[in-house]
Formats: C-alpha cells, structure tokens, sequence
C-alpha cells in the first residue's frame, strides 16, 4: 500500500511540475500593441490589435505566473521582464478579466516582446 501511495504522489507531482511555464498560447494573443511606460511590475501598451476592446491603453500587471518571451526571427526565448522595454511591440494573453478604470487593468499570462529596441 505504502509503495502506490510512492507512486501516486511521485506522479502527481511530475504532472504539477509539467504546469508551470506552458510557452506561447495557441489562440491569439488579447491584445497587440507598442509599451509606452514601464513601471514597476507592469507596463503600459498602447493597443493596435484588441480583441477585448476595453480600452486604447493599458496598464499590464506582471505576476509571478507571467511566462515572457522575446522573439528574434525564428527564435523564441524565455526571459526576465527587465527585458520589456519602452517602444517595443508586444503582444499579450491575460489571465481574468479586465478591471474596468481607466486606463483598463489586466494581468499578463503571456508576454511576447516582438521586437526589441
């Protein structure tokens, strides 16, 4: 009895580890834009492509569950949010709603920093 409850919980355990960081969302992303202010734990993006259509600006909550990734041509790769920068254009998946102020507030699932300046 005691080894399957070993291995039930080993692989429980390899199943939680394996829903972490997911990479990139196959749906398209809620919002495409350019960053207009970084601030702490968040930025600001100015919205060019919004299918949520709360707003033309948000302010963009990090969390400890943003997954971010900077794409170089055909390179994909994690990285920090220090590397989000002014002027760069992203596009974003959020986790929830969108808290209605203004500007709209959402948290980021998925930053992607389409290109770096």
């Amino acid at each position: 009895m005691r080894k399957w409850w070993a291995v039930s919980l080993i692989g429980l355990l390899l199943v939680m580890a394996g829903c972490g960081d997911q990479g990139i969302p196959a749906e398209k992303p809620a919002v495409i834009g350019d960053v207009t202010e970084v601030v702490d734990e968040g930025f600001l993006l100015r919205a060019e492509q919004d299918l949520i259509q709360s707003g033309d600006v948000y302010s963009v909550s990090i969390t400890k569950e943003t997954s971010i990734y900077l794409k170089e041509e055909d390179d994909v790769t994690a990285v920090k949010s220090e590397e989000i920068r002014e002027g760069q254009r992203i596009s974003l998946w959020i986790k929830g709603g969108v808290r209605e102020s203004y500007p709209p507030q959402v948290d980021a699932k998925v930053v992607l920093i389409q290109s770096s300046q």
